[in-house]
């Protein structure tokens, strides 16, 4: 999925850390010292008694009052951790061997990591190693899956593109090239600058000058998102069915290009929140007109558009969803 040859470039260290911070909390304030950071990991001995533990940020720590691991979240409470790990004696040179086993010359990054996720699953299954907050178990897709996944979302020789703005000024942007099936440029906001150049300030009219920049020095555009970082940070957040129909709608996030797959997907979430209670998350839009346009297209192709959800057999979009949410949640306490 990664090339070899993979170039990253176009980002200073602010901007690769207001990327990250979309998928994250609180990570451009300087945290308090009653905030719960980093992670507790107890190792335990065979007989399941703790034998060392240590805070990622504090360091080595007294596991007193750890006898089971029901003890874990009352422990990590005390030492205000946001997340705890258990490592039984000998999981780590487990899992090690069990990967390296599996993997042969053909694999690529993904695959490689897949075996790792499917390898860190079976040591917890078999008690090896647990995680609190114990999180929901999605299916593991296979490394074909995933290609196959890529290639309807990104084909070859074309890339996504993302920018967000804060106000009228770029607040980040992340734009990703694929060739020869695989990954091989991540650019920055500073590198998808230098080939458009100056802009007026408006999301709403200068994405087409990005698009068409981007498309002419880089790769055709295969979808394009824009949007203010606040808005679409919210939107990664938000459980209800038809936000993201009402953003588009709106104009709040502008999907250009929008291939078919994003249309059948942004229609399919207006008519979940009419089913749920009419108009609630719409507030009166007459969205119908919107997909107007799209619509003789949609229904020609919808049934060859194939579904990421249905490759992958779990919706990304409702996971990330959740994660952000409960780790708010989490912070929030």
């Amino acid at each position: 999925m990664l090339s070899l040859d993979l170039r990253v470039h176009g980002f200073s260290a602010e901007s690769w850390l207001r990327l990250l911070s979309l998928f994250g909390v609180g990570s451009e304030t300087e945290p308090t010292t009653a905030e719960k950071r980093g992670t507790l990991v107890i190792v335990e001995n065979a007989d399941g008694l703790p034998s060392a533990a240590f805070h990622t940020l504090l360091g080595r720590i007294d596991p007193e009052g750890y006898a089971s691991r029901s003890d874990l979240p009352a422990l990590c409470e005390r030492q205000l951790a946001r997340r705890g790990v258990v490592v039984r004696r000998g999981a780590v040179e487990e899992l090690t061997e069990r990967v390296a086993t599996r993997i042969v010359a053909e694999h690529d990054f993904a695959a490689q990591w897949l075996l790792l996720f499917e390898a860190t699953r079976e040591l917890t299954r078999e008690g090896l190693l647990y995680f609190w907050p114990e999180a929901a178990q999605i299916p593991l897709p296979n490394s074909a899956m995933l290609s196959r996944a890529l290639d309807l979302v990104l084909p070859n020789e074309h890339c996504f593109l993302a920018v967000l703005w804060d106000g009228s000024e770029i607040w980040s942007a992340l734009c990703l090239r694929r060739r020869a099936g695989q990954i091989d440029l991540i650019a920055g906001p500073d590198a998808v600058l230098d080939v458009t150049g100056p802009l007026g300030g408006d999301y709403r009219r200068d994405h087409r000058a990005l698009r068409s920049a981007v498309s002419s020095a880089i790769a055709p555009v295969h979808i394009g998102l824009f949007a203010q970082r606040e808005r679409f940070q919210s939107l990664l957040r938000d459980p209800h069915p038809g936000a993201w129909a009402k953003a588009v709608a709106l104009r709040e996030v502008i999907i250009d290009p929008a291939p078919a797959y994003v249309h059948v997907a942004v229609s399919a979430d207006a008519m979940r929140a009419s089913a749920k209670k009419t108009g609630e998350w719409l507030g009166g839009i007459d969205f119908l007109s919107w997909l107007e346009p799209f619509a003789r297209g949609i229904r020609q192709q919808v049934a060859q558009v194939a579904s990421v959800t249905g490759l992958l057999g779990w919706n990304p979009l409702h996971v990330l969803a959740a994660r952000l949410r409960s780790k708010e949640h989490r912070d929030a306490e």
